[in-house]
């Protein structure tokens, strides 16, 4: 079907640049969903620990939340519930986030990972690096 209209498209003096990007970025977002699907599936996560960083790694499919941070440059790890509503109801998920000295903040780990994966994951990291857990607003 791509093919016919494309032809048809290229086949004029002046093609209509809507009717040509409209089909790309469909298959696109198309081709991004399918992805995200996929690697939701199939990707396993791995969480590595030394005295200086800690990285966390998705394979065997890329994802945007690998990361290493420097241990030095973390001021505190807790973790967060984060409710999503929608149409289809509420969901609840657990997230492990981090905050650096610098004062941002992010999620290390979570989405699909349960309360107690991410308690766990927290003690354990605070544990091998050496800080001190101390409460933080929005902390389970």
């Amino acid at each position: 079907m791509l093919v016919v209209l494309y032809t048809a498209l290229m086949n004029q003096n002046e093609p209509d640049m809507k009717a040509v990007l409209f089909p790309v970025i469909h298959v696109l977002v198309g081709l991004l969903v399918t992805y995200a699907m996929v690697a939701s599936f199939v990707n396993k996560t791995d969480v590595t620990i030394s005295p200086t960083t800690f990285t966390v790694r998705s394979y065997p499919l890329k994802w945007l939340g690998d990361r290493s941070v420097a241990v030095a440059e973390v001021d505190q790890l807790y973790t967060a519930r984060k409710v999503t509503r929608s149409k289809n109801g509420t969901s609840v998920s657990y997230q492990l986030r981090v905050i650096m000295k610098r004062e941002n903040e992010f999620k290390l780990f979570g989405g699909q990972a349960s309360k107690e994966e991410c308690l766990t994951l927290e003690e354990e990291i605070e544990s091998i690096i050496g800080l001190q857990d101390r409460m933080v607003e929005g902390e389970v």
